[in-house]
């Protein structure tokens, strides 16, 4: 361990038992605190470091299913088994810090979901009530204070322009268009003018 006074107490030496595999348990390391561990041998070889922290996320909150017109669902996976508060803003609202979220500070309109995660475990946030027709973004926070990216979807709309499916023929044609999420969808064929 390092000698910060963050740092967590370096346990004695260990003499590996097979095939020179050892485990090292530390201690006394402090919550939302990025960290590097080292090791080394008695003939003085010492590992790269490895990078690690004490909260925050594995990988930012992702998409768990297509949005409907007033729900959506995010999948969330922090590094360690704390609370993970998450929410939905409209798109034009920046979060700039997880007291924002953790401190319910949000606007009316947002709906928000709160998980238990355990560290390394997949989570599931679910949001109700969302509107029609509108771009929106989610946040989520660790009890650590650490702020997720947003996660921007909507609850309408196409991701990107209708594309033609294959060459039209003198009398037919086909068109192929993705909805951003699960609705009805019409398209018409008109003469330009």
């Amino acid at each position: 361990a390092g000698t910060g006074a963050d740092a967590g107490a370096c346990p004695a030496p260990i003499s590996p038992e097979s095939l020179g595999e050892v485990t090292v348990d530390f201690s006394g390391l402090k919550h939302n605190t990025e960290y590097v561990s080292y090791c080394a041998t008695a003939g003085g070889v010492i590992t790269e470091g490895h990078s690690f922290s004490t909260s925050g996320f594995v990988t930012e909150p992702a998409e768990a299913a297509l949005a409907t017109t007033t729900t959506y669902s995010i999948t969330v996976t922090p590094r360690i088994s704390e609370a993970v508060r998450c929410a939905v803003f409209p798109n034009t609202t920046e979060i700039t810090s997880a007291d924002a979220i953790l401190l319910a500070h949000v606007p009316p309109s947002a709906e928000s979901g709160v998980a238990d995660a355990a560290g390394g475990v997949l989570a599931t946030v679910h949001f109700q009530g969302l509107l029609a027709n509108i771009d929106y973004a989610a946040y989520c926070a660790t009890a650590g204070g650490v702020l997720s990216a947003p996660l921007r979807f909507a609850t309408s709309g196409f991701v990107g322009p209708v594309a033609a499916e294959g060459a039209a023929t003198t009398t037919t044609v086909a068109v192929r268009v993705v909805s951003k999420i699960r609705e009805e969808v019409r398209c018409g064929v008109y003469a330009e003018k």
